[in-house]
């Protein structure tokens, strides 16, 4: 190979690098969380009724969102079944236990009025335990960034009503959720 044709494949090979590689990244980066995501899990408390007795509950966690939103995750995680839903939509069921649940849930989500709900039921071992913990953490297109934590906020009620999991439901009779361990403790048997 003689010196010319040498060094016009290595700057090919550079401009392929410099020019070519950085527009596949964004793609493979848009997938993944940003490190800021994970540790804010350990900002949610656990939540339940006051009345710890309760054996299902019905969850919502009412938000406005005044952007446009890039990328959304949420963090859940139940002592027992659950089945969570953005505006109407599922967008996860699990058996619970310790693990969390980590979903990409931006397609779900609206400028405006959106809604969070989760409905959960009492753990299934020997010992009765209960709770639910989630964080919702929203990028807009802006930049900013948002976090929703579970955090004794959140409306609750133990019987299901038609429609409860769409933003246009009215839960103002409903009573709110109470925090009954903290984001560094196993919810209460």
């Amino acid at each position: 190979m003689n010196p010319i044709s040498k060094i016009h494949s290595v700057t090919l090979l550079k401009v392929a690098y410099i020019f070519v590689l950085p527009l596949c990244l964004p793609v493979v980066h848009a997938q993944t969380p940003a490190p800021q995501v994970v540790t804010t899990a350990k900002a949610s408390d656990w939540i339940w009724s006051s009345d710890l007795s309760a054996s299902h509950l019905y969850f919502r966690q009412r938000l406005k969102l005044p952007e446009e939103v890039a990328l959304a995750t949420l963090l859940v995680s139940s002592k027992g079944a659950f089945e969570t839903a953005i505006n109407g939509s599922r967008v996860s069921t699990g058996i619970g236990g310790e693990a969390e649940q980590t979903l990409y849930v931006s397609r779900y989500l609206q400028k405006g009025p959106n809604v969070l709900t989760v409905e959960a039921r009492e753990g299934r071992s020997n010992v009765r335990e209960v709770g639910v913990r989630f964080t919702l953490t929203i990028q807009y297109k802006s930049g900013r960034v948002a976090r929703v934590l579970s955090n004794g906020d959140e409306a609750i009620s133990p019987n299901y009503q038609q429609g409860w999991d769409t933003p246009e439901f009215d839960d103002k009779q409903w009573k709110m959720s109470a925090v009954i361990g903290g984001p560094n403790t196993k919810p209460l048997p």
